[in-house]
């Protein structure tokens, strides 16, 4: 084949020098197609912090462990913000890992990113597009929550929750769970800390106890220390959301796990199929939970804590 083609060039009046030079280019380029080609660069992921906050720096910590990644942190100072806005918009990375209520409302913004979403309770308030975004649930299964608040105290049937507007779906969730451990849910709505103490007061009659849920827009320190009080007096019993609240006089605390949380959302940035959202919800359940029992509360109440428990007592 090659005689013919030289024979050819030779006729077209092309010099030996000259054709050999272009078979040389030939052969090269033919080599150089057989060459294994490196494996494409594995897909990595822009984190986006909404503060400083350890817990948030712990998943962005795992989650960096796990997936190639790349993060900012929100500064509360728009010019700043608004450049780090800029970077994750000319990001090579398409998708970003949003952590906290003020990261996702900011990321939501940005066009053409896939947003998944960790450490944001009132996350239906944001309208967020299912299309495009998919978060880690703020909560730890509650099913477990309950069941482990029951077997401190079998008696208890009754709890209330006192929430901000529009986080119906993760209310209804919550009502089924409570009902699988034979526990009716009563469920306020207000707007503010100050209507917050007020719906606690009219509620307490009603319920044994409370689950102080984290939703900051209608926390503030120093309602937190009134209800906290407010609980004492009244004789009822508090599942709160981190141990530093035990100090103040909660029977116990629940929160996720961040470890579950940051292999969840890589998990989702890397297509896992298995991954599944409970019906209703725009979230994915998690599965693991921490929990820590103050003694001293539970001795106050006349409460045992069973033998399986014991390990999960609080000690400061």
């Amino acid at each position: 084949m090659v005689t013919h083609e030289f024979t050819r060039l030779l006729q077209a009046g092309i010099g030996r020098t000259t054709y050999f030079l272009a078979v040389l280019g030939l052969l090269l380029l033919a080599l150089s197609a057989c060459v294994t080609q490196p494996p494409p660069k594995e897909a990595g992921v822009d984190v986006l912090l909404s503060s400083d906050s350890p817990e948030y720096l712990q998943i962005a910590a795992h989650v960096g462990r796990q997936i190639p990644a790349t993060m900012y942190r929100l500064t509360g100072i728009k010019d700043k913000d608004d450049h780090i806005s800029a970077l994750l918009r000319r990001s090579e990375h398409a998708q970003i890992i949003a952590v906290g209520f003020s990261a996702v409302n900011r990321a939501k913004d940005i066009p053409e990113k896939k947003v998944i979403f960790c450490q944001v309770f009132n996350y239906e308030s944001l309208g967020l597009a299912s299309s495009r975004t998919l978060g880690v649930s703020a909560l730890p299964p509650s099913y477990r929550a309950f069941k482990i608040w029951k077997a401190i105290d079998p008696s208890l049937r009754r709890v209330g929750v006192v929430t901000g507007p529009n986080v119906l779906a993760t209310i209804n969730l919550i009502k089924q769970d409570a009902l699988r451990n034979g526990i009716e849910l009563e469920h306020a709505v207000v707007e503010s800390d100050k209507e917050l103490v007020f719906a606690f007061e009219k509620l307490s009659p009603q319920v044994q106890g409370f689950w102080l849920l984290p939703d900051n827009r209608i926390l503030s320190q120093q309602v937190i220390q009134e209800l906290m009080l407010a609980g004492f007096r009244q004789g009822k019993q508090l599942m709160v959301f981190t141990p530093a609240m035990l100090e103040l006089g909660a029977l116990l605390s629940v929160k996720p796990v961040a470890e579950e949380i940051a292999q969840t959302v890589t998990s989702i940035a890397q297509q896992d199929q298995s991954i599944r959202t409970r019906s209703g919800s725009q979230v994915i359940p998690l599965n693991r939970i921490d929990v820590k029992i103050n003694k001293k509360v539970a001795d106050q109440f006349g409460l045992s804590i069973p033998g399986p428990l014991q390990r999960l007592i609080y000690a400061p």
